[in-house]
């Protein structure tokens, strides 16, 4: 058998390569305008979802810390004092932005002072699936 190769020749490597390096390098532009943007702000309101709570000492006091997706989804740690289990819960909150906030930090999840501004009464539900016609159907979780 021969072989089978994904390119004909290195000639149409190096234009598959340099196209999707071009594309790659568009995206990264495009969220280094963002980050930009993000960091020109003293604050940013948003509604965020709780993924993680635990509590944590220092000096004798203790906190929560928690992590939060928000609305583009991105995730952020922050601290809190409310005891209040608020995993799945919503919250509005008001990010107090970092200028040391680096671009690589800006893209994965970061630390971020947060003031939390209402908390919705009901928690977020986990997705429920249900079995229809041999679909596995999952309802949204916003």
């Amino acid at each position: 058998m021969g072989e089978n190769n994904l390119f004909a020749n290195k000639k149409e490597f190096l234009a598959t390569s340099s196209f999707l390096l071009f594309i790659f390098l568009i995206r990264i532009f495009f969220l280094y305008q963002e980050y930009q943007e993000f960091l020109s702000k003293p604050f940013y309101y948003t509604t965020a979802t709780v993924l993680e709570q635990y509590t944590k000492q220092k000096n004798s006091k203790s906190y929560q810390v928690l992590k939060l997706k928000i609305e583009d989804g991105k995730s952020i740690y922050t601290t809190s004092y409310i005891k209040k289990n608020l995993i799945l819960f919503k919250v509005r909150v008001k990010i107090i932005i970092d200028k040391k906030l680096s671009f690589q930090d800006y893209l994965t999840s970061f630390y971020s002072r947060v003031i939390i501004k209402d908390i919705y009464l009901t928690p977020r539900q986990p997705p429920s699936h249900t079995v229809k016609k041999s679909f596995l159907v999952a309802e949204p979780i916003y």
